[in-house]
Parts: structure tokens; C-alpha cells; sequence
């Protein structure tokens, strides 16, 4: 799945499940379950009832569903109360609300040196 615009947002509604890797050039929002990985040049926004099987790669992401593999954001991730990551974590600001759950490692996201 490819977006060709950088001000879409992809859907994947809640009971839609995809086998398989998803690219995306804009943001994305998760409501169904993935076992794939995930590579978006945008936002990624994972709803409560959404679920993840695979790793992650985007700017920033809003977690208030289940990832189980690793997240990297090349800025922010929010963990809402309602979200779980069992995997780690690479991000440059992670913030976790009251009730959210995370099993891993944090880190802080250093951009790949310039050439």
C-alpha cells in the first residue's frame, strides 16, 4: 500500500486484518490489525482497538492500541493510557500517560551522521 501524497491519511478501519509490509507517504491511522512492517514518512496514529505485529518506522506516532515489535520515530511517540508496546522503543521525545503499558528498551533516536 503506497501513498502517493504527503497531505493523505490512509485508513485501515477496525476489523480490516492485513498480512504483509504497508509503505506510506503521508500519515496513517490503524484501527484494524497489521502483521507486517510498517514504514511511514508521516504520522502514525493506532487506534484502541488497533494492533500491530511487526516493527515500525515513522515520524512520530500516537500508540492507544497494541505493538508488539519495535517502534523508531525520528520524533515523538505518545503512549496513551490505553496503549501497550511489547518490544522497544526509539524515539526523540517519548511521553507515557498513567495506565499505558511498556515492556522493552527505550532510546533516543540519533539521525544517521550527514555525508
Amino acid at each position: 500500500m503506497k501513498s502517493k501524497s504527503h497531505d493523505s491519511i490512509s485508513i485501515i478501519g477496525q476489523g480490516v486484518s492485513i498480512s504483509g509490509n504497508i509503505e506510506d507517504a503521508g500519515d496513517i491511522r490503524i484501527d484494524g490489525h497489521i502483521k507486517g512492517d510498517i514504514t511511514s514518512s508521516g504520522n502514525l496514529i493506532l487506534g484502541e482497538h488497533g494492533e500491530i505485529q511487526g516493527n515500525i518506522k515513522a515520524r512520530s506516532a500516537d500508540v492507544s492500541g497494541k505493538i508488539y515489535g519495535q517502534i523508531t520515530a525520528e520524533e515523538k511517540i505518545v503512549l496513551e493510557k490505553t496503549g501497550s508496546v511489547t518490544g522497544d522503543i526509539i524515539c526523540r521525545t517519548l511521553v507515557v500517560e498513567e495506565g499505558a503499558s511498556f515492556t522493552g528498551r527505550s532510546s533516543k533516536y540519533e539521525s544517521a551522521p550527514q555525508t
